[in-house]
């Protein structure tokens, strides 16, 4: 279901001239799996190797279905966005 899904939005949407690449996933903690939590002491890195195996697999079938767009594993979202403009 997921993959018919990545395929049908990507073959809808790949004709739109504002799209220059694709995102495979939006605002997902990624840090090629070396990020982890610690809850009660407890170390936990099964959270995030889900996530990495999710954008593996997004960006695998994209890249299948649109081969002509670069695909990014995710948009940001580990801080550093304070005021929503960054003036440097």
């Amino acid at each position: 279901v997921v993959r018919s899904e990545i395929q049908y939005q990507v073959r809808r949407l790949a004709r739109h001239p504002s799209v220059v690449v694709w995102n495979a996933c939006n605002e997902c903690l990624y840090d090629n799996g070396s990020e982890t939590s610690t809850t009660n002491g407890q170390t936990n890195t099964k959270g995030h190797e889900q996530i990495r195996k999710y954008i593996d697999f997004a960006m695998t079938t994209v890249a299948q279905t649109d081969p002509s767009r670069a695909i990014w594993p995710t948009s940001p979202s580990k801080g550093g966005w304070a005021s929503g403009v960054d003036r440097a």
